[in-house]
């Protein structure tokens, strides 16, 4: 079993329940309008697919949030669990209001996939921006190509009766999407996340549905 690999499918799915990328800048509802946040998220790769929830909150410009996917590896017939946190700050281009961008920051947590003896467990700092433009707006409907970058640092252990294994490394991904939103409140945000400075990775495709309330 190559657990790089195992490790490197998990960074990608942190985006699965990508948090602290609920705003304009990464395609979706922004909180200046409504102070909550809630989202699910689908994404598929090769060998694997998940999909996670979400729940965030914040303001005109400062936001965070929490969220948990599953993730089944179909080749291992195995499943990881993910939790994540993240926060982040969204402004607009003083000469160009209609470009948003976010410096980003997240934590997250994953268990498995545990196959035979080996249990695995990961964690996943990660730090980076996202930048979405309003490239139109008619009606209700406002279209927000989005594209994001991150430098992903991660740990993952393995534990089997033999003794415990910890192995670390630093990869990144890109993130390139549009965000459809409604009404101000609800988005709709397909995105391809292609990793780079990582073994065995493979993009992966996924769709978010966001819905934003309060007041």
């Amino acid at each position: 079993m190559r657990f790089a690999c195992v490790t490197t499918v998990m960074l990608v799915f942190v985006a699965a329940a990508d948090t602290a990328e609920a705003q304009l800048c990464a395609g979706n509802p922004s909180f200046a309008n409504q102070p909550y946040q809630a989202a699910v998220t689908a994404a598929f790769t090769e060998g694997a697919h998940g999909v996670g929830g979400e729940f965030g909150a914040g303001g005109e410009s400062l936001f965070a949030s929490a969220g948990v996917s599953v993730i089944n590896y179909r080749d291992l017939d195995a499943l990881a669990t993910q939790v994540s946190a993240g926060a982040g700050t969204e402004f607009a281009l003083e000469q160009q209001p209609n470009i948003f961008v976010c410096p980003l920051a997240s934590v997250s947590f994953g268990v498995g996939p545990d196959v035979g003896a080996f249990d695995v467990s990961t964690i996943n700092l990660g730090v980076g921006g996202s930048l979405g433009l309003i490239a139109s707006q008619t009606g209700s409907l406002m279209v927000v190509p989005t594209f994001g970058l991150a430098a992903i640092y991660s740990r993952v252990t393995v534990e089997n009766p033999g003794g415990e294994f910890t192995d670390s490394d630093g990869s990144g991904r890109a993130t390139v999407g549009v965000g459809f939103i409604m009404n101000e409140n609800i988005g709709i945000t397909p995105a391809v996340v292609i990793p780079f400075s990582a073994s065995n990775a493979d993009p992966t495709f996924q769709i978010r549905l966001s819905l934003a309330f309060g007041r």
